[in-house]
């Protein structure tokens, strides 16, 4: 299992990564999510981890899935939908 230091550095580079290939900016992305300008550049150094709704936020304004972000480890199938069986 990964360490939360290496988690927070995929993650971080998985996002900044996502913006480039948007060929969007750092401001841009602030301004859309919300999530002030100073601490999008902590959290995409690595400084600081994002939370989900960062995340998530960030996915929708760059039009890709939050799980992008998240280390390949960190993904497993959907569960079946409440109400039926496996």
């Amino acid at each position: 299992m990964a360490s939360s230091d290496e988690v927070t550095a995929h993650v971080a580079r998985e996002v900044a990564a996502a913006i480039a290939r948007a060929d969007r900016s750092c401001a841009w992305v602030a301004k859309t999510t919300g999530i002030p300008n100073t601490t999008l550049g902590r959290k995409l150094r690595g400084h600081v981890p994002f939370n989900m709704v960062e995340l998530a936020s960030i996915a929708e304004a760059l039009g890709v899935p939050a799980s992008r972000f998240v280390p390949p480890s960190f993904i497993v199938a959907a569960p079946p939908p409440l109400g039926r069986a496996a």
